[in-house]
């Protein structure tokens, strides 16, 4: 028995419809397309095409008119302007940053002598070992410009570093 809700039939039925419409449009551009095409009548906005065109007639002016050689005697690319052409300055090359010292400030005391002196204390880590420097002597690179109550001033290549103590170093609680 046949039930009039079977969605196999309906879709059947849909592609059977679809194939028609489609082949009917198919049809119908085919025709239009393969149709021969008339002739209007002359409206004057284009060329006339009911008179055939005489070649050799249309060319006689192109190859009576001579091209001069002079036309392309022209310098494209000047040598005299490309000698005169100033060279470009190089970049400035940047002046490499001087780095600061490496090593720590580990303390500031006084010589135990008969006249005070202040020294600094350092720990250099390239070296490994403590170094303790006056006013005036040389760590490394860096000569030392004075010794304040909790920081040094060094010198380098016209640079000066101020290295303070840090709070745990100066005796400071938290």
């Amino acid at each position: 028995m046949r039930f009039p809700a079977d969605p196999i039939r309906r879709h059947r039925l849909g592609v059977t419809v679809t194939t028609l419409a489609g082949a009917a449009a198919c049809a119908a551009v085919a025709a239009w397309a393969f149709a021969p095409v008339v002739q209007s009548r002359d409206t004057g906005l284009g060329p006339d095409v009911s008179r055939p065109i005489d070649r050799p007639e249309a060319l006689r002016h192109a190859v009576e008119t001579e091209i001069s050689a002079s036309t392309f005697e022209i310098d494209l690319w000047p040598a005299a302007k490309l000698a005169q052409a100033p060279e470009p300055e190089p970049p400035p090359q940047p002046t490499p940053r001087p780095r600061p010292p490496t090593f720590r400030l580990v303390g500031i005391g006084t010589d135990a002598s008969a006249a005070p002196i202040r020294q600094a204390a350092f720990d250099d880590p390239r070296r490994g070992r403590l170094v303790i420097v006056r006013v005036g002597e040389t760590i490394g690179a860096y000569t030392v410009v004075a010794i304040g109550d909790r920081s040094v001033s060094l010198l380098r290549d016209e640079q000066t570093y101020e290295l303070a103590l840090s709070g745990r170093d100066r005796g400071d609680r938290p």
